[in-house]
This record gives structure tokens, C-alpha cells and sequence, in this order.
């Protein structure tokens, strides 16, 4: 029988992950801290993978002339795509208009309710406790390690 390999495995956790969210909400909800332990462990990670690309990149580049002329075509490209993606922004922005229609009152409104409903849980208190409990192993974890 053929081993499957990490993609399909990636593939069948994610769409065990849609199924128990779809399924039983609530039993996702209490593997919330266990989602965001693994959200810190690739957000740990990434930092040093990408110094890691950079620094074998660099020297494995070979002499300096080539070395010069691909880090200038990638210092366009970047200036390149980085301006389209400011324009592409813009644009939207100036398209769709977002918090046009808000005003200060509605803002003032939204932060009352928002303490009273922090008011409200803190009569919760048993619950919250072991809420926090749960959460703890989480926020061990630092979200990088540069």
C-alpha cells in the first residue's frame, strides 16, 4: 500500500477542520487554543526560513557580476509589482469608499454596548478562569523567535 504523502495529508487535515467547524461548532471552538498554538508555530518559523532562502541564495550565487545582475532584476521586479499593488489599492479604496457612510455617534454607540457586554462577562468569572487555563500553553509560545 503507497504512503501518502504531506500534501494529501495537508489536504485531509483541512477538510477535517471544515467538517468539525461545519459539524460541531462548538467542539471547534474549544480546539481554538490548539489552532492558535499552531498559528504561532508557523508564524515562528517563517522569519527564519526566509534568512535561511536568503543567506543560500546568496552564497550559492556564484561571482559577483551575475550576483549583481539578478539583485537588480529582483530590486525591479520588486518596485514593479510593489507599485501595482499601491495603485491596485488605491483604487479600490477610492472605488468601494469604506467607513463612508459611519459617523462618530454610530462609533460612540458600538463602544457603550461593547462595555456593557465586558461588564456583563465579567459576572462569568468561573468560566472565564478556565477559559484562561485552556489558553495558556498558547501564549507560552512566542509568535517569533527573531
Amino acid at each position: 500500500m503507497k504512503r501518502l504523502s504531506l500534501t494529501a495529508w495537508i489536504f485531509l487535515g483541512m477538510a477535517a477542520g471544515v467538517a468539525v467547524g461545519a459539524l460541531a461548532p462548538g467542539v471547534a471552538r474549544e480546539l481554538a487554543p490548539i489552532s492558535a498554538i499552531f498559528l504561532r508555530l508557523i508564524r515562528s518559523i517563517i522569519a527564519p526560513l526566509i534568512f535561511g532562502t536568503l543567506v543560500y541564495g546568496i552564497a550559492g550565487g556564484g561571482d559577483l557580476k551575475r550576483m549583481g545582475r539578478i539583485g537588480l532584476k529582483a530590486i525591479v521586479y520588486f518596485e514593479i509589482v510593489t507599485t501595482f499593488a499601491l495603485f491596485l489599492g488605491l483604487s479600490a479604496v477610492n472605488l468601494v469608499r469604506p467607513g463612508a457612510g459611519m459617523s462618530l455617534r454610530q462609533n460612540a454607540l458600538l463602544l457603550v454596548l461593547l462595555a456593557a457586554l465586558i461588564a456583563i462577562a465579567g459576572d462569568w468569572s468561573s468560566d472565564l478562569e478556565l477559559a484562561r487555563w485552556w489558553r495558556a500553553p498558547g501564549s507560552i509560545r512566542p509568535t517569533s523567535t527573531m
